[in-house]
């Protein structure tokens, strides 16, 4: 099969719902909604936060130097990281202790209770990574860099196995932040691959229904049979056999990008993935907020906290637009180098 090359959008529509099935895979398992099926559990789970790295790595640019790169990254990473540390949880936390906990707030940063948001100090770390790895790696082959990520990927997964078996009396917070690092340097591969593919024209190839299904059938496999026990990204555990870990969850990319390349776009799937940033910020307080009411069942849940995604992305979006990566907080220091 000959793919074949259109122009690239804008907008590509099948990224932002690749972006919204996975969303909305991160609201449920919040919810606490399982499948029951062990295979399938554990495939999500080995899927769902490498897919973000991969999509991140289609659009990584250098921009016009470093500068250029921090603060942009400042702007749709850390600025979102420490808005949603703070607004929504501590507007929950009047809501339901009356502020008791106001001290605790003060250390958002380090250690934040919106968990899900390590995500985005993870991928923060990430890029600054992989702006290293782009700048050292200048004139060499592809061989080279494929051998130094592999490195890389080893290195982080040690290092986690030195944590967990001799790192437990680290407190709390500096453990958080290593775990997040750690994650970061493990999953930097789906960051490399994903800049690969869109480097060799991959996000303007057209691919014919044949060749999508053999695709499908294959991704779809490897995906179930090589899951995963003890996979928390966010704890920076990879498994017993991280190998069969980055199999899965590249093969589940692969089962998401099928599906999605051929559906192209669902409107609702569609806008929370756009806007997936806001989602992953306030999806948490409304989980807590709701507890609050009673022992709702998890369903209930998620369908009022994906109800309340579009009118939470329309506030946002409108009153505080430079705190939640829509416009720029930080002017940025454009350059007059070509982004790469």
């Amino acid at each position: 099969m000959t793919p074949q090359l259109t122009p690239v959008k804008k907008r590509i529509e099948y990224i932002d719902l690749m972006k919204g099935f996975c969303i909305i895979l991160v609201v449920l398992y919040h919810c606490s909604i399982r499948f029951n099926v062990d295979i399938i559990d554990k495939a999500l789970g080995n899927f769902r936060m490498p897919l973000y790295f991969f999509l991140s790595g289609l659009f990584f640019k250098t921009y016009s130097g470093f500068w250029e790169f921090m603060v942009r990254k400042i702007n749709r990473l850390l600025v979102p990281y420490i808005f949603f540390a703070y607004i929504p949880f501590y507007l929950i936390d009047l809501l339901i202790h009356r502020g008791q906990s106001f001290p605790y707030f003060l250390v958002q940063i380090v250690a934040p209770y919106n968990f899900t948001l390590w995500f985005l100090k993870s991928l923060f770390c990430m890029s600054l990574s992989y702006y290293a790895y782009r700048m050292l790696m200048k004139g060499k082959s592809d061989l080279i860099g494929a051998v130094v990520m592999f490195l890389v990927a080893c290195s982080a997964y040690f290092l986690s196995e030195m944590m967990h078996n001799s790192g437990k009396d680290l407190i709390l917070p500096l453990r958080l932040n290593l775990e997040a690092i750690i994650t970061s340097f493990f999953l930097l591969p789906f960051m490399w691959i994903g800049h690969q593919l869109a480097s060799r024209g991959f996000l303007s190839m057209k691919f014919s229904n044949r060749f999508l299904i053999v695709l499908f059938a294959l991704f779809l496999a490897f995906w179930l049979i090589c899951s995963q026990d003890n996979v928390r990204f966010s704890r920076a555990l990879f498994g017993d056999i991280p190998f069969l870990t980055v199999t899965c969850a590249f093969s589940g990319i692969g089962v998401c990008w099928v599906i999605c390349y051929k559906l192209k776009h669902l409107p609702f799937v569609s806008y929370v993935g756009r806007y997936s940033i806001i989602v992953f910020g306030t999806h948490v307080p409304y989980i807590l907020l709701l507890k609050e009411f009673g022992t709702l069942p998890p369903f209930v849940n998620a369908l009022i906290t994906l109800a309340l995604m579009p009118p939470t992305i329309w506030f946002f979006k409108k009153y505080f637009p430079r705190f939640v990566a829509q416009k720029d907080l930080f002017p940025v220091p454009v350059g007059t180098q070509k982004t790469k």
